[in-house]
């Protein structure tokens, strides 16, 4: 039997942590590829509950989310009777400790509405969803938990054929909180015709 020098068994250990250095680092690649895909996974199940969500409304849009960078009108749609109504942000002001929100509600069918209440929701801007994002569904979850609402009663008769202004104060409210602001839950009242 040859006699193994001090050498051979150093080359020997060598090798040995090497293989268990690989073997750990290989570990290691696999655990944050898995939380990679179970991150993906999740945010893929959130933008399916949306879009589920959005099916089952009809087909027609019941909130509209308006940016303080553009301006554009969206329509929404009452839950209750199917009434349209078209939004959009005339202004944005800071206002106390929060901001005042001049917000145009078009009144595009031939229907006197007298009172309408809606729903303002506000936050920063949503996280966009790409697959290089890493935690999605965890920014998404810091999102949600930072959108305040409020209900908003319009008593003044919303004339047919017009844009009528309502302000909103959005408050407690820093500049950070008012990434997007989002209309829904339009209720009407009562409704006048002529005869």
């Amino acid at each position: 039997m040859k006699n193994r020098s001090p050498l051979n068994l150093g080359i020997l250990l060598m090798i040995a942590s090497a293989t268990l250095s690989a073997g750990c680092q290989s570990n290691e690649i696999l655990d944050n590829r898995i939380k990679s895909l179970e991150s993906e996974v999740s945010a893929m199940k959130y933008r399916l509950e949306l879009n589920e969500q959005s099916l089952g409304q009809n087909q027609h849009p019941h909130f509209a989310t308006l940016q303080a960078s553009e301006k554009a009108y969206q329509s929404v749609y009452t839950k209750d009777n199917n009434f349209a109504f078209l939004v959009a942000l005339e202004d944005i002001q800071p206002y106390a400790n929060g901001y005042k929100v001049k917000i145009d509600l078009g009144n595009p069918s031939l229907v006197t509405f007298i009172g309408v209440d809606m729903e303002v929701t506000w936050g920063p801007t949503q996280p966009v969803y790409s697959k290089d994002t890493p935690d999605y569904s965890q920014k998404m979850k810091e999102w949600a938990s930072k959108q305040q609402t409020t209900r908003k009663s319009v008593e003044e008769a919303l004339q047919p054929g017009s844009w009528n202004t309502v302000d909103i104060i959005l408050a407690p409210a820093s500049a950070n909180d008012i990434g997007s602001i989002e209309v829904s839950d339009i209720s009407t009242k009562s409704v006048n015709l002529r005869r």
